[in-house]
């Protein structure tokens, strides 16, 4: 594969910095050993995530001291689910909040993650601006998975948030509403503007 579209290498698409195999896990936490200053933004690749804990949301937090900040105001998101069932076609679901203490990435908990068989939530993450000293965090979220009411299947999610923080970032954490994270790969990747 050339370097223009080798996904690791790519200026363009990103530079793995690590990826990390989940494993009954409180957090999933990326410090300031690769969020740091020479990337603009960063990419989050998640697959098959499973909490340890049935209908559980799936929460995303920032920081600027090499910790998560769970202030209750500091955080905004919009956050819309559609998924498909046998039982009754599909169902619609949303969620939002402009101050909220994360941002929820999994519109509520009967829409959310879960154990059940088949059952695991996938996406990919930006989180936008992160080493800016001026403007505002931002991160933007596209799904696919099967919830914690397993009934419903063919899912998607787009989430869209904000960390009310002018600071540069170096810190950047996923967390379940309950319990830990059980299983799943999550791979973050740098990427630097133009």
């Amino acid at each position: 594969m050339s370097r223009a579209r080798d996904r690791a290498d790519s200026p363009l698409l990103g530079t793995l910095l690590i990826s990390t195999t989940v494993s009954d896990d409180a957090t999933v936490d990326f410090n300031s050993t690769y969020v740091t200053s020479s990337y603009d933004h960063y990419d989050l690749q998640v697959t098959g995530l499973i909490p340890a804990t049935d209908n559980t949301w799936l929460g995303l937090r920032f920081g600027t001291a090499n910790s998560a900040d769970s202030g209750a105001t500091k955080y905004a998101y919009t956050c819309y689910f559609i998924g498909a069932s046998d039982s009754d076609g599909y169902q619609v679901n949303y969620n939002w909040d402009n101050s909220s203490s994360a941002i929820l990435l999994t519109p509520s908990a009967n829409f959310s993650m879960g154990t059940g068989t088949g059952e695991g939530l996938s996406f990919h993450l930006r989180c936008w601006d992160l080493s800016s000293a001026s403007l505002y965090k931002k991160a933007t979220k596209l799904a696919a998975g099967t919830m914690g009411e397993g009934a419903y299947f063919g899912q998607s999610y787009a989430s869209v948030g904000g960390y009310k923080e002018a600071s540069a970032v170096n810190f950047i954490q996923l967390y379940a509403s309950s319990g830990n994270l059980a299983s799943g790969i999550v791979s973050l990747y740098g990427i630097k503007k133009g």
